[in-house]
């Protein structure tokens, strides 16, 4: 790799962490708090891929005599948390759900409708929710459940799409849980990691009070036989909640890109775009991603979002960004001067450790197009020495594109 290629490439890195540290759990959760005034919580429930680090930023706040529940992903809790006495920890499964997804659901059921009618809770929401705890309707267990996680990733459906499915094989999803709250008062704090930044979607809507309004779509035999046949009526639950309720935003993926565009005019780039574009199959995603580029002037271009891919019945390894990043490496193929990565801010690609991939103009791409085809682009990226890494970032607003074009 030529050294203008390196340094480019070095420096979209730079604008990609740059981006995702201003978004970190921590960061944003211990700067609402003290913009609000709220600095002493009882309870604390927080749930979600980026549940330690948010948790991490309202410690200060938890009373001494208080209590939290803490739901996140395996090996994604800060020490500092599993040591406070106060604190309960549980770790599950994502993006497969599994068998403590089902604990974690009825710990977390237990801890909001177990608190007493003078309680106020601080609810922490994060993308990842929705496979991290789960406490299904009668009729689905485990297994089903995982049958139908598995057909939802594979199938190419959008977020919208699986959230709605989510939501009726749940008895804590789309507004259901935090509606059997007996308390005073609910003030959630969200990390969006939802196109548009509905937060109402957050984790299928855990941290809701009401249904989200989504588009119905037809559902396929495999999918719809999952669903209820007969669905109830919600029992227990207050339909008009008498306890205050407050919704805030503290992190979304337009506050990333915007730190990105940013740090990249500080290091002399021009901006050309920065916009929510990742969304829909990959293919046609980068077809017109590389026609920007090619039409566009030089600088950095600065999307996020979230893309959607259909794997084989064989899948290979890898996530939808590292499948991203060689389908658009190969679109831009005859083009000079590029340098990109394409990674998920959470700092894990479906189900890796790597946040998603990173290419430059000139790389040799054999084999790239059959590895897309077979989904199995993290195979041939690492082969490359081409995946993007970072570990847990803290973080969850969806995905971030920085490419650079020289």
């Amino acid at each position: 790799m030529s050294k203008s290629k390196q340094s480019s490439l070095a420096l979209a890195r730079d604008i990609w962490l740059a981006a995702v540290q201003s978004v970190k759990g921590d960061t944003c959760t211990r700067l609402a708090l003290s913009q609000s005034g709220d600095q002493s919580w009882k309870y604390i429930l927080a749930v979600g891929k980026a549940a330690s680090s948010m948790m991490l930023g309202a410690l200060d706040a938890l009373d001494p005599q208080g209590s939290a529940l803490v739901v996140t992903k395996y090996d994604h809790t800060d020490p500092a948390l599993q040591n406070d006495p106060r604190i309960t920890v549980v770790e599950s499964g994502h993006p497969m759900p599994d068998k403590n997804s089902l604990a974690a659901g009825k710990a977390v059921k237990e801890f909001v409708l177990g608190l007493s009618e003078d309680a106020e809770l601080l609810v922490l929401v994060s993308g990842g929710a929705s496979a991290l705890a789960e406490y299904l309707v009668p009729g689905m267990d485990l297994e089903k459940l995982q049958c139908l996680s598995l057909d939802l990733l594979a199938d190419g459906y959008s977020i919208d799409q699986i959230n709605s499915v989510r939501i009726e094989i749940s008895q804590i999803k789309g507004g259901k849980l935090l509606r059997g709250f007996k308390g005073k008062r609910i003030q959630v704090y969200g990390l969006s990691d939802i196109p548009g930044d509905d937060a109402t979607l957050i984790g299928s809507g855990i941290a809701a009070i009401a249904p989200p309004v989504v588009k119905p779509f037809p559902l396929p035999d495999n999918i719809a036989k999952y669903l209820p046949k007969n669905p109830k009526a919600d029992s227990g639950l207050n339909s008009s909640p008498s306890f205050a309720y407050q919704s805030t935003l503290v992190g979304s993926n337009q506050i990333a890109r915007q730190t990105a565009a940013d740090f990249a005019r500080k290091a002399g780039l021009t901006v050309v775009e920065s916009t929510e574009i990742i969304d829909g199959d990959i293919e046609q995603l980068a077809t017109k991603l590389a026609l920007r580029i090619s039409n566009g002037e030089n600088g950095v271009y600065i999307w996020g979002g979230e893309s959607t891919v259909r794997l084989p019945d064989q899948p290979g390894q890898g996530g939808r960004n590292q499948s991203l990043t060689l389908t658009l490496a190969l679109k831009t193929a005859a083009m000079s001067g590029i340098s990109a990565v394409v990674a998920g801010t959470d700092g894990t690609d479906g189900p890796t450790s790597a946040a998603g991939g990173e290419f430059v103009s000139g790389m040799n791409l054999d084999g790239a197009a059959d590895a897309v085809r077979r989904a199995d682009a993290g195979s041939w990226l690492e082969n490359a020495g081409a995946l993007f890494s970072t570990g847990p970032t803290g973080t969850n607003v969806m995905d971030l594109i920085i490419l650079i074009k020289r």
